[in-house]
């Protein structure tokens, strides 16, 4: 599925909502996936190491991996590893869900016990596949394409979903379709039974403007959006309720139990911000506007006087420090090794528009993970954090 074999944009479209034909293993593979897991799929590939130029290097060095792997095999085979493979991958966009109470699914025997009176999937298998994701490339909404159960006394279990989004090839040029291919997006879903949580994570990937027919193809809706589409398809699979975390409370945990320090705010999420963890253009005067149009509201609403009466806070600001302030925080949280810094933005998105907060974690990997799942945890369940930042405080009783 490459934009180069149709004779028109509009053609590649169409051919993209239709029965599809076999996806591009080297294109998915050199835009989807990191080095470290290419390495791994080598491995499962049983392709020994693959050889790469010694010249290469950073992306180029990614690419190279991924045509030797291309090269080394075929989609089928690429496929059916990739459904096994990405249960052990970790991706950096992350969102989270709080399993609903009750005992009686609270073990993974009596989970797949569940799964496969409801919905034909076997508990006697360690990894079970449904469909291949190159061969048979799934659409736009998630499907589950394996479930794989690492240790029956654990408390995991692993399912990979999957949807296509339109990318470009490595190297190719903004101005064509030619370069453009369609894409299997793994989304990997790990039912975290000690935790009492779901966690939802996929690789960051931006869809070209000329393919998303008048919706934003950037950040943070097309990360979003799949979110919602795996939520919908969990709720119809998993036997509780799902629903999500509260966001504030993990960074004010990780802030006051865990000495996480705030490194800034990021631009409110608008189309053309960008989760690069860098920062960007911020329109300061707006914002602090903004802040004093809500703090005389707040100050209305409770009928007490304007703590900030005839201060401008635009000048203030700049007058102190050259800062930004926006509702997207970037946290320094000690989750890697041995307390190592780990950089982690948290987008909540517009508000009212029911789409899942996300987290974009810096070298997410197996250890960070493990303490950002117990931080989460924890930070749903305390009910002595004190919040220093809260409003109320700026209105005292006379």
């Amino acid at each position: 599925m490459l934009g180069r074999d149709y004779d028109s944009l509009d053609d590649f479209k169409e051919a993209c909502k239709r029965p599809r034909g076999s996806l591009d293993p080297l294109s998915v593979l050199s835009r989807v996936y990191c080095i470290d897991h290419l390495r791994m799929i080598a491995e499962f590939l049983q392709i020994g190491d693959p050889e790469i130029p010694s010249s290469s290097a950073g992306l180029s060095r990614r690419y190279a991996l991924a045509e030797a792997i291309a090269g080394a095999s075929d989609a089928e085979a690429i496929g059916a590893v990739l459904s096994r493979a990405d249960h052990d991958f970790y991706f950096p966009v992350l969102t989270y869900f709080c399993i609903s109470e009750g005992e009686q699914y609270a073990s993974v025997p009596s989970l797949l016990s569940y799964l496969d009176r409801q919905h034909d999937i076997s508990a006697s298998e360690q990894h079970q596949a449904f469909f291949n994701g190159l061969t048979r490339p799934p659409p736009r909404s998630c499907l589950l394409e394996s479930i794989y159960v690492r240790d029956m006394i654990g408390d995991t279990v692993s399912l990979v979903f999957s949807c296509s989004r339109c990318l470009r090839v490595p190297r190719g040029s903004q101005d064509t379709y030619e370069d453009l291919f369609l894409a299997r997006i793994p989304v990997i879903v790990r039912v975290l039974l000690r935790h009492r949580l779901v966690e939802v994570s996929m690789p960051t990937f931006c869809e070209p403007s000329s393919f998303t027919e008048g919706t934003s193809p950037l950040i943070p809706y097309r990360y979003q959006n799949v979110f919602w589409s795996a939520r919908a398809q969990l709720a119809s699979i998993l036997p509780f309720k799902l629903r999500p975390i509260y966001f504030s409370d993990l960074a004010l945990y990780l802030e006051t139990r865990e000495g996480a320090r705030d490194m800034g705010w990021m631009i409110e999420p608008q189309d053309q911000a960008e989760l690069d963890l860098k920062q960007g253009l911020i329109p300061l005067k707006d914002i602090f506007d903004d802040f004093s149009d809500k703090l005389r509201q707040e100050a209305a609403r409770r009928g007490r006087s304007h703590p900030l009466a005839g201060i401008d806070l635009y000048i203030l600001f700049r007058a102190l420090k050259e800062e930004s302030y926006t509702s997207l925080c970037v946290l320094d949280a000690p989750l890697g090794p041995r307390g190592g810094s780990v950089l982690m933005q948290t987008l909540y998105g517009r508000p009212d528009t029911e789409r899942d907060p996300i987290l974009l974690v810096q070298n997410y990997r197996e250890d960070v993970a493990d303490r950002l799942r117990h931080a989460v945890d924890q930070s749903q369940t305390a009910d002595d954090l004190e919040n220093p930042y809260n409003l109320d405080a700026l209105f005292p009783e006379s």
